[in-house]
């Protein structure tokens, strides 16, 4: 595969690293615990604030740890360990693509599919754990399917591979990412030939690798934090998915959806719908090929039994990418007539949504944020830019020299650029470090802020000793001590009961859109600029 989809993928992550701070809750939050692993609060149990964390396994909060060690900052770890996990990914398809006797120039444009599908790139971007479970999944079955060509010894080594990546992937998001091994397997099982992907006796020696490991860290993890936490991470947050305990409740056919919207416009391009039904009409009841069959069951069983939980996120089917990339990237040389013009009549409503927001934007919200946003300069010269570009790619009869698909890899990348940029003007409102910077707050002998936006100051400010802070116990901590700072949300202003005391507002700021304020004890001999009764 060449390498210009990583390096372009490398571009698009490197501007997102450095356009905009961690935001809340989750990305300071695994931030917060990646930062305590690095300064010795230990690597086996995960822990925010000086308690177990029970969310989540420790894998993904090893790695961003480990890049903490090496200097990076605690608040862009998680989003750097994602990005080269993508990369990972990325890397791992020629892999597969040869293991399944599929061509070079599949696994190539393979690549650009996967590395320009908003899906794939918004999760790349991000400080969650989506991106290095999807790393962990594709190197199992990478090195599963890679067994096929290898001698005995290589074979043995290629299953304890399988087995640790398996390992990492169940540490990272827990035991459902099995699905996804497991589908590859059963699609095999249907094709009408044996590939690399069908079961072998190989698989029992990965699978005992698999659960050695994940048995060892599960009894030193029971007997450090309990049996309880374990049970959670293991069984707990299956079965609250299922019964809908837990939130994000989505109706039927969400997770296909938003998983086919994020592979937008390969999803268009890559799909033969005329030659598949001519083909299903000459051999109707045919059996699928083995790659073909191997793929699918990657992205079937994962989709239908994930479909049936009540509660659904978008990034459930992210570890299903690659296979839908290589799918896709078989027929992305000769798209139908019907799926270019679709293609070209995405990229015209891009354009226009980006004129709106460059030319027109005032007029459609009141909110503060969008209001800023909506005058800021640079940002709407970037938007009338990039719909310009867009246009560009589809109107003048000369872009018809180039590949459609060549031209779809443009128009991502343009919008990929465009959102980047808009995060970044965005990041004002989303990160406290403004706040943070103003003087009294940063030489506070002692700083609190609500349990909810701990982390986030926690991260932005670089100190370690921030305390959480209910709204009902901020005067009487306050009172406490002279010199402490409390941020506090300003809608929680009306239910601070100071009393007598006086209290005077010595900053502003947002997190996470929300207004935020820094709060002291007011001193008698200083001018008050904001009282609070």
């Amino acid at each position: 595969m060449s390498l210009r989809p990583i390096a372009l993928l490398a571009v698009l992550l490197l501007a997102g690293l450095f356009a905009r701070d961690a935001w809340p809750p989750d990305e300071t939050r695994y931030a917060d615990v990646a930062r305590g692993m690095s300064a010795g609060e230990g690597w086996l149990i995960p822990q925010l604030q000086h308690r177990v964390y029970h969310e989540k396994p420790p894998v993904a909060f090893w790695l961003a740890a480990g890049l903490v060690k090496l200097g990076l900052p605690a608040g862009a770890a998680p989003r750097a360990a994602s990005g080269l996990a993508a990369l990972a990914t990325l890397a791992l398809l020629p892999i597969i693509a040869t293991a399944l006797s599929l061509s070079q120039t599949t696994a190539s444009r393979a690549g650009w599919v996967l590395a320009t599908s908003p899906l794939f790139l918004a999760y790349a971007q991000s400080g969650l754990l989506d991106a290095g479970a999807t790393a962990w999944v594709t190197a199992a079955i990478a090195a599963k399917l890679a067994r096929a060509n290898a001698d005995n010894r290589g074979r043995a080594w290629l299953s304890v591979c399988e087995g640790l990546a398996l390992t990492a992937a169940l540490l990272t998001k827990g035991p459902v990412l099995l699905l996804f091994p497991l589908g590859l397997r059963l699609g095999a099982a249907f094709a009408r030939e044996r590939s690399a992907a069908s079961a072998d006796t190989s698989d029992a020696t990965a699978l005992a690798v698999t659960l050695l490991t994940v048995g060892t860290w599960a009894f030193a993890a029971a007997d450090a934090a309990g049996a309880p936490y374990v049970f959670g991470l293991s069984i707990g947050q299956v079965a609250q998915r299922i019964t809908g305990d837990a939130p994000h409740l989505r109706p039927p056919g969400y997770l296909l959806a938003i998983t086919l919207a994020g592979l937008l416009p390969w999803i268009l391009l890559g799909t033969p719908l005329v030659r598949l039904r001519a083909a299903w009409r000459r051999r109707a009841g045919g059996r699928l090929g083995g790659a073909r069959a191997a793929l699918l069951g990657w992205i079937v069983l994962p989709l239908l039994l994930l479909s049936l939980l009540r509660t659904q996120q978008p990034h459930y089917l992210l570890p299903a990418l690659p296979a839908f990339a290589l799918l896709l990237g078989q027929s992305l040389g000769a798209p139908e007539r019907w799926a270019a013009r679709g293609a070209a009549g995405l990229a015209v409503l891009a354009s226009a949504v980006l004129a709106i927001r460059a030319f027109a934007a005032p007029v459609f919200s009141e909110h503060p944020v969008e209001l800023a946003l909506a005058a800021d300069l640079p940002l709407r010269a970037t938007c009338a830019l990039a719909a310009v570009l867009l246009l560009g790619l589809v109107m003048p009869p000369t872009s018809a020299r180039f590949a459609v698909w060549k031209r779809a890899v443009v128009a991502v990348s343009v919008i990929a650029m465009t959102a980047i940029i808009g995060f970044a003007r965005l990041d004002p409102w989303l990160s406290p470090r403004e706040l943070l910077a103003n003087v009294a707050v940063r030489h506070a002998r002692e700083l609190a802020a609500p349990r909810n936006a701990c982390s986030s100051v926690r991260i932005h400010s670089g100190r370690s000793d921030v305390v959480a802070k209910g709204a009902q116990s901020v005067a009487r901590w306050l009172s406490a001590e002279p010199d402490r700072v409390a941020l506090v949300w300003q809608r929680d202003l009306g239910r601070l009961a100071f009393g007598s005391m006086h209290v005077e507002t010595i900053g502003r700021g947002h997190l996470g859109g929300r207004p935020l304020i820094a709060l002291r004890v007011a001193q008698t001999t200083r001018p008050q600029p904001d009282r609070i009764p």
